[in-house]
């Protein structure tokens, strides 16, 4: 068997138990919550294409740099609350295992574009339109946590990617240990936590939003 970090994110029996039983409690509230969250973030992603499609229009290089940026951000968050919400509600094994393997290759490639997404040219892009320090601040320090968050997971999350993802490995005894290694729970609880940084992002990124808007395209 594939030995992964991520066991360190395993619950006790009891705890396991408990949690489901919670999420089952609460699976009203929950999916009322996601779904709050998954339109919020559809009408982000068309405010975006519509800014992006004005600033072309108006041959707004730097705003659409900006807001193209954004509109990736934005389709990330989108993706991992229809990724949790789907896993928090399957209830067939097969399917279930299918939306692991997704979201674990899925999480590697959004980890590693984040950070990349959030880097010096974003940071440069927005410092010449003068925008406000404190908001480049907050900027750096949600971009420290992406880059703190990859670097505790990019080994095992490139190595599933590598072996069941695109990449997949010739070794059929390889691939089958890296598929059945892939547990639930620990998958679960590092998405959650993954997702809480996007909404910690969203709160930066709606700001930027919306300073960089009344710039050009009132």
């Amino acid at each position: 068997m594939e030995n992964f970090n991520w066991i360190s994110y395993r619950l006790t029996p009891k705890e396991e138990n408990d949690f489901y039983l919670l999420v089952k409690k609460n699976k009203g509230d929950l999916n009322k919550s996601f779904n709050k969250s998954i339109n919020e973030n559809i009408k982000m992603i068309a405010e975006v294409i519509a800014v992006i499609k004005k600033s072309e229009n108006e041959k707004w290089d730097d705003i659409r740099e900006i807001w193209n940026t954004i509109g990736h951000i934005c389709y990330i968050s989108y993706d991992f609350k229809v990724i949790v919400k789907a896993l928090l509600n399957e209830e067939d094994n097969e399917k279930e295992k299918l939306l692991l393997r997704f979201a674990s290759t899925h999480l590697y490639e959004s980890m590693t574009k984040i950070v990349k997404f959030l880097g010096a040219n974003f940071s440069k892009q927005l410092f010449n339109l003068k925008i406000d320090h404190e908001l480049l601040e907050e900027l750096s320090k949600i971009r420290t946590k992406f880059q703190d968050f990859k670097e505790t997971h990019q080994n095992d999350f490139d190595r599933v990617r590598n072996t069941i993802g695109s990449h997949r490995d010739t070794d059929i005894v390889v691939f089958h240990n890296v598929l059945n290694a892939i547990e639930k729970t620990p998958i679960i609880r590092i998405i959650m936590e993954f997702d809480a940084l996007l909404n910690e992002s969203g709160v930066v990124v709606t700001k930027i939003m919306n300073v960089t808007a009344k710039m050009k395209t009132r």
